[in-house]
């Protein structure tokens, strides 16, 4: 997507939040949960469902040049699938310290 695509994109998104705020009076907050939904989630994550497949993240990937990268969280050792007790256990004692 070009950046001048992406900039309209986001402006008319904040404009029709602001929009639906004052015609509704409802707070920002709420509209905002409404737009990612009932969920209350802001973002995916790998492994997520609604992370895209391997063929629709390549095919976005392409359309930026091959700049995007799947990140996986520092805190994943203590969650789900990923859950390592000696791990966790050690990321959360350095967690406030550079070395994490």
């Amino acid at each position: 997507m070009r950046p001048s695509t992406l900039a309209a994109l986001l402006l008319a998104s904040g404009s029709a939040s602001a929009s639906v705020a004052s015609a509704r009076g409802r707070s920002t907050t709420r509209i905002r949960t409404a737009i990612r939904g009932s969920t209350g989630e802001c973002k995916y994550l790998p492994g997520d469902a609604g992370w895209p497949s391997a063929d629709a993240w390549a095919r976005l990937n392409e359309t930026v040049g091959g700049r995007l990268i799947a990140t996986v969280p520092l805190g994943s050792p203590c969650h789900g699938a990923a859950y390592n007790a000696t791990e966790c256990a050690r990321l959360q004692d350095a967690w406030l310290f550079s070395e994490v």
